[in-house]
């Protein structure tokens, strides 16, 4: 397969794509600040969504548990789609739904509406991952794949950070409902700017390959040159999310349970999440130094660390935000590189189904810990539940990342086994 001519050539060409680089990444980030800007709300304001319809942790569990197990299935699908019917539509598709399910999250009147339109954006926003991740790993320089990655990888923590200072502002302010609004119109500015995107050369020529040989996306990810990345990403994803998912969702529960009032919640997050900015730059950087999957390790046991520490000694305001704020910059941050991972080592003809299948896993393990968290903290204590699923099943991914064979640094697809 010949590299695209961006790779190949130099002056006015190089220019051309470096800009388009940037329209690329600007627009992945884009997508991806929003969708986790909109995750970001319901999270800083469940409290205030129980008492007004009256509901319980458990009923928060449960719709944890219904969205992200939704938005599993339908990464498996949304993968495949945007391996047949084109990387940029089903973006585009996405982020009609994320929109959709954000704004009538406002109007939810009872715990089952509040499901059906949570499910909605969850389930769409389970898309913009794949597929950003997919779009800058092909089309980036490979000499910076890690930090071009880390860039597009930064809408997580930048998406929560905005939408933390936004909850923390407008929340007393406006309410819940007028909350999810707000979020609805730049979610819609993105949709449109999203037309300035066009399918990867490098996409193109897999499809048409793809299409001569009658192959299946989905027996590709098991081919024996792809086996290992498939089984042990999915390990991986599906560990490291029950640690996120516990953490992070549940981290208001923490606070509240040490007596934090209720409006330093949005200010801890928004602290946590600043500092996990950095922690992506850096795992980014650090990946195109060592290759992502050592980048992904050593900021994992750490992060393990730090969630211990939150599950031990976070029992005040200064000490969980503390500890919620190093457990960003590393286990968080080490998202930027294990991703990065991830999407390098699939073949691009099977890239956005891979992304599909791995996500599919990371979403399901996010709807294991809507599940185990409350029961587990109705036994053990909230922070007995962090130690148990913060601390334990995180050692699944690290395993994950152990087994997985290493990318060296600045390797073109087409060298990995694209």
């Amino acid at each position: 397969m010949e590299l695209p001519v961006k790779y190949s050539h130099t002056g006015a060409n190089v220019q051309a794509s470096r800009r388009y680089n940037l329209i690329v990444a600007l627009i992945a980030l884009a997508g991806f600040t929003l969708v986790n800007v909109d995750s970001s709300f319901f999270t800083g304001a469940y409290l205030d969504v129980m008492k007004y319809l009256h509901l319980s942790e458990k009923d928060i569990g449960y719709i944890y548990t219904v969205s992200y197990t939704i938005g599993a299935i339908l990464s498996l699908f949304i993968g495949a789609m945007a391996d047949h019917l084109g990387r940029k539509r089903t973006f585009q598709i996405a982020m009609i739904g994320v929109a959709f399910g954000s704004l009538l999250s406002g109007v939810a009147w009872s715990l089952i509406s509040l499901i059906i339109f949570r499910s909605l954006s969850q389930a769409s926003s389970s898309a913009e991952p794949i597929l950003g991740q997919t779009f800058v790993t092909e089309e980036v320089d490979p000499r910076r794949r890690g930090l071009w990655m880390a860039f597009q990888q930064e809408g997580y923590p930048l998406g929560w950070f905005i939408g933390s200072l936004l909850t923390w502002v407008l929340l007393p302010r406006i309410g819940w409902r007028w909350l999810f609004v707000v979020g609805f119109i730049p979610i819609v500015l993105c949709i449109f700017i999203a037309r300035y995107l066009h399918e990867p050369p490098r996409f193109e020529q897999a499809k048409h390959s793809r299409q001569i040989h009658q192959r299946s996306a989905f027996r590709d990810l098991f081919a024996p040159e792809v086996r290992r990345t498939t089984i042990s990403m999915s390990i991986y994803g599906f560990f490291v999310m029950v640690g996120l998912g516990s953490v992070q969702l549940w981290m208001p529960s923490l606070a509240q349970s040490h007596g934090v009032p209720v409006n330093s919640i949005a200010e801890i997050n928004s602290i946590g999440t600043g500092i996990g900015i950095l922690g992506y730059l850096f795992s980014g950087w650090l990946g195109d130094k060592v290759g992502r999957k050592y980048a992904g390790i050593y900021m994992i046991i750490p992060g393990i660390l730090f969630a211990l520490l939150l599950a031990k000694f976070g029992q005040s305001f200064e000490s969980i935000t503390l500890f919620y704020a190093l457990w960003w910059f590393a286990y968080m941050g080490q998202f930027a590189g294990s991703m990065a991972l991830a999407a390098e080592s699939f073949p691009t003809e099977a890239r956005g189904t891979g992304m599909g299948f791995v996500t599919f896993l990371i979403w399901l393990g996010v709807a294991v810990s809507g599940i185990l968290s409350p029961l587990f903290a109705a036994h053990l204590g909230i922070n007995g539940a962090y130690l148990v699923l913060g601390v334990i099943f995180p050692v699944g991914a690290l395993v994950g990342l152990i087994i997985k064979k290493n990318v060296p640094p600045g390797q073109e697809l087409i060298e990995i086994g694209d």
